[in-house]
């Protein structure tokens, strides 16, 4: 294979790459072994005075599966995935001008590297379009993107879930004679559309199956996961999805989505409703729950946020996605974020994984952003990170229990984490104090409060029986403090910390709002279930009293934990790797506590290991007993 030389670009002239394919009807090559190749040419452009061109989006794939292209007369091995969409973009008569990550910048010039990826935010938003290449058709993916175009395009024009516009779930609701929408959202054309959605995704149609298969398929593909998608779609200034020879409107794949996670939503309520009421068995096979719905949304969602937003809430945002190159974490995230500059962060591909991950850290949490601590884990794949540096390289299994999001009515591109907790300060006052943070060549030194030891720990939490078992283990540790002189006050106080602590004392909307769970909900478990073995507890049971989301809310903070009992009796929940000796602080600015344990039985210096919730000193009930702040040595 021959080997294609760059030419060198000029940075003070702002220039990028340009490729354009040329036509399939174009002369073919003199080489008549690479005539059926994909043929293009490079040429240079200035981000002040660049021609139209288009933007390409796309997963690089498997860097071992390539096939041919020529580039300027030179035979170039792409991944499989490119040449398929290459070829797809091709015209019969005319040169289609693209800009591609891959083939436009040099991989192997790092100071090159450097430079464009910083243009890259530019770039993208200064193209005529983004093309977002889902890959080649397959697994009835014609069959997913129509209806996507179909349903998707039609909620757009009716403007079902927009700001005025009728709730898919009271139309349906009103369907059912469950609901009467109020006059404003009363309109014939959304009512004909929600019957018809609805006729469409009912399990007894023969097409169910076929449908629902499609878009579970097309949303698995792995371009929904790729972590340079987010800032290319976000800068796009009009966007178009395209899968083999089918396209899709980006207000269509949106509403689209938005339709299967609200349907879901409510045909979970309504089959809830019948179990309670009769015999009713929900079917079986493949279910619109299923689908993937939230990873796209998100993105979509980020895309029409209107001020960047910090670096803090994309990462974790946007912490499940992947890249080839582990440092992009990091790097495919600084672009749009707000306040890159202002944390000193810049993409640099001749620093170390380890070096990159630390830096982000340890600036993030300079700036009092402590909840990246919340999103430490083990193992770790990355050598060399110290305990408190989360390694984003590797699938996040455990959700963090704080979920931070944007303000609607506060300051552009402000956050808020919720649910609200306060471990470390009354609501009116939170204190951060640092030492030392941005030296790289000195341990992190922060300051906090020492609640004490871990006592005793639970199982961890196991999908078969998981439900029943997770709260049994709780109420089994709980019945081990004996600090509550009242039997009746004793066994009630108990049960609502088993009942609070099994969700993180939080309730779960669609995945966007977490506000405190409730204090009739906790009633009504107590109520429900005090003469009751909770190890019997399941899915059903809740739902029989009105709690059928309770469950949910149970395993999105269970995976990756197990309950736990510290000094002072207080039950909680924190990492599946916490032993008893480990200690239980309280960081200065941060919302919630944290476990800790000792580098050694020599060692004062506290080694990470995750976030936890305990009930009784999340609203700052430890700050106010006036006990001693330590420098913690972290490690």
């Amino acid at each position: 294979m021959s080997c294609y030389e760059y030419k060198p670009l000029d940075p003070s002239r702002r220039e990028f790459r340009l490729l354009h394919i040329l036509p399939e009807n174009h002369p073919t090559s003199e080489h008549a072994a690479s005539a059926a190749a994909v043929r293009c040419t490079v040429t240079h452009a200035t981000l002040d005075d660049a021609p139209d061109y288009n933007a390409l989006s796309y997963t690089w794939g498997d860097a071992s599966i390539t096939a041919p292209i020529l580039v300027d007369g030179i035979e170039l091995r792409a991944t499989l995935n490119l040449e398929v969409g290459l070829r797809h973009l091709r015209r019969k008569d005319e040169i289609v001008t693209l800009w591609v990550d891959s083939l436009c910048i040099n991989q192997t010039n790092i100071p090159e590297k450097n430079v464009q990826l910083q243009q890259m935010r530019d770039i993208y938003v200064q193209a005529k379009s983004v093309i977002a290449w889902l890959g080649p058709s397959y697994e009835s993916s014609e069959l997913a993107m129509k209806w996507i175009r179909d349903y998707g395009g039609r909620s757009h024009q009716l403007n079902i879930g927009g700001v005025g516009g009728p709730r898919l779930i009271s139309l349906l609701d009103a369907l059912d004679g469950l609901d009467t929408p109020s006059d404003e959202l009363v309109d014939e054309e959304a009512m004909l559309f929600a019957a018809d959605l609805r006729e469409q995704l009912s399990p007894v149609n023969l097409w169910h199956v076929d449908m629902v298969t499609a878009l579970l398929k097309l949303f698995r593909r792995a371009y929904w996961s790729r972590i340079w998608i987010v800032q290319e779609l976000a800068s796009a200034s009009n966007l178009i999805f395209v899968c083999g020879s089918d396209t899709a409107s980006d207000n269509s794949l949106y509403d689209a989505l938005r339709l299967l996670r609200n349907f879901a939503q409510y045909q979970k309520l309504k089959w809830n409703r019948m179990v309670q009421e009769t015999n009713f068995v929900q079917p079986s096979g493949v279910s619109l729950m299923e689908i993937n719905t939230g990873r796209p949304i998100n993105l979509l969602k980020f895309r029409r946020v209107a001020h960047p937003a910090p670096l803090i809430h994309l990462m974790r945002t946007f912490k499940f996605f992947s890249s080839t190159d582990p440092r992009d974490k990091v790097f495919a995230l600084l672009g749009i974020s707000r306040d890159a500059e202002v944390l000193g962060l810049r993409a640099d591909y001749s620093k170390t994984c380890e070096q990159v991950y630390t830096d982000a850290a340890r600036r993030l949490i300079h700036a009092g952003y402590l909840d990246i601590l919340g999103i430490v884990q083990f193992p770790k794949n990355v050598p060399g990170l110290q305990s408190w540096v989360p390694d984003l390289s590797r699938t996040i299994y455990r959700a963090p229990l704080q979920q931070r999001s944007l303000e609607r009515k506060g300051p552009p591109g402000s956050t808020r984490l919720e649910p609200k907790f306060f471990a470390s300060a009354t609501k009116e006052k939170i204190v951060l104090r640092r030492e030392n943070t941005m030296d790289p060549n000195v341990l992190l030194s922060l300051h906090g409060v020492r609640v004490g030891k871990i006592e005793q720990v639970g199982m961890h939490w196991e999908n078969e029986g998981g439900v029943g078992r997770w709260l049994h283990e709780l109420q089994r540790l709980s019945q081990l403090n004996n600090l509550i002189d009242s039997e009746d006050e004793m066994a009630k106080h108990r049960a609502y910390a088993v009942w609070r602590a099994a969700v993180a004392d939080q309730e779960v909307r669609q995945g966007v709002r977490k506000p405190r769970l409730a204090d009739e909900k906790v009633h009504t478990a107590y109520e429900a279930f005090k003469e009751v073995d909770l190890n019997l507890v399941d899915e059903k049971a809740l739902g029989d009293v009105g709690l059928s989301y309770y469950c949910e809310w149970l395993q999105s903070v269970s995976e990756g934990r197990r309950p736990l009992l510290s000094e002072g009796g207080h039950l909680g929940i924190g990492p599946c790797e916490t032993e008893p000796g480990d200690f239980v602080f309280v960081l200065l600015g941060s919302d919630l506590p944290f476990i800790m344990r000792k580098e050694s039985d020599t060692s004062e210096r506290m080694q990470i290991i995750g976030e936890a919730y305990l009930h009784g000193i999340m609203d700052g009930e430890v700050m106010e007993k006036n006990l001693v702040i330590e420098m913690i040595e972290l490690c």
